[in-house]
């Protein structure tokens, strides 16, 4: 992940937001989908069950239509316990059972079963369920099972839907992101130009504080604490150096004066030569001080230059 600290702010910023919706919307679209799924399931189940129960009650009283009026496109079989077919819808197979055994039992035991709707010359899946009726020593089982063709291709559809639509949602989502992200950070951008145009020559120079009380805002009064404690820290330097040369000027300018004086009537031999070439370089060390603070005190140039003739001005 040492790639991910390598990009910008705003980048970083917008990755996971838009990462964090992204997985957001995939798991919102996948309950969405479980959910419609788990509720046409259970609505199928249950019309296929009430009819099951309404022809197990006509088994149990021995009140068994032949054929066996359905609602919809349901079809209808009645099994006995050696799996012989013996009622049915009327466009149900008279011969042979839909459901196998060993998914029979599975479908007396509460579970759906879905079959190839060739078994009984239909086109489509089909989803079945069973339940028991009849007498104790003439058990029969009556499946009830309806087409899932048409439901299939709608789930297919709505699906592949989901397929095309969250990752173009995200990209969409990402571009407003970036926008935003941008907008937001407009503050930080005007701080970081407003820092590279202070120079330091001008002591007033401070950054625009936005409007609004945010961090942002807090940054921008801290910046300019900064910057006015580093403004009266140069002041008080330059204030040392100019009155440190001030203070050093005079007893040297009086120290020369004796030398020479000591030098012009021939008093100490060579001494007095001598020391004059270090008080020369301390008066010059010290005149340099002097340049540099009046050079930060004022290193602007003249708010209003003028152009003038130098001749016209020594005649």
């Amino acid at each position: 992940m040492s790639w991910f600290w390598t990009l910008s702010l705003r980048a970083r910023l917008m990755l996971i937001g838009v990462t964090g919706v992204a997985a957001a919307l995939a798991a919102g679209s996948v309950l969405l989908y479980q959910l419609l799924v788990f509720t046409v399931d259970r609505t199928l189940d249950n019309e296929a069950l009430g009819t099951a129960h309404e022809v197990a009650a006509m088994v149990d009283s021995d009140r068994l239509p032949a054929p066996i009026p359905v609602p919809g496109a349901q079809l209808i079989q009645v099994v006995d316990g050696q799996g012989r077919v013996v009622g049915g819808s009327v466009s149900a197979d008279r011969l042979i059972p839909l459901l196998r055994p060993a998914e029979l039992a599975r479908a007396l035991k509460g579970s759906a079963v879905v079959v190839s709707g060739g078994r009984v010359g239909v086109s489509g899946p089909l989803r079945a369920k069973a339940v028991a009726a009849g007498p104790a020593d003439n058990r029969q089982s009556v499946i009830v099972a309806v087409q899932v063709g048409d439901v299939l291709t709608s789930r297919a559809v709505f699906r592949n839907s989901l397929l095309i639509a969250v990752p173009l949602l995200v990209a969409a989502l990402a571009l407003i992101a970036w926008r935003v992200i941008g907008w937001t950070l407009r503050p930080v951008e005007a701080l970081r130009l407003g820092a590279e145009r202070i120079s330091g020559k001008d002591r007033d120079e401070r950054l625009a504080v936005p409007p609004a009380a945010d961090e942002i805002r807090a940054l921008a009064v801290t910046l300019n604490g900064m910057l006015d404690r580093l403004a009266a820290a140069r002041a008080r330097q330059q204030s040392f150096v100019a009155d440190a040369a001030h203070e050093l000027r005079s007893p040297l300018t009086s120290l020369r004066t004796q030398l020479e004086v000591a030098q012009h009537v021939g008093d100490g031999g060579s001494l007095p030569t001598d020391l004059m070439t270090d008080v020369a370089r301390l008066s010059a060390l010290i005149e340099d001080l002097l340049l540099l603070a009046r050079a930060d005190a004022d290193s602007r140039g003249p708010a209003n230059p003028t152009v003038f003739d130098v001749g016209s001005v020594l005649a």
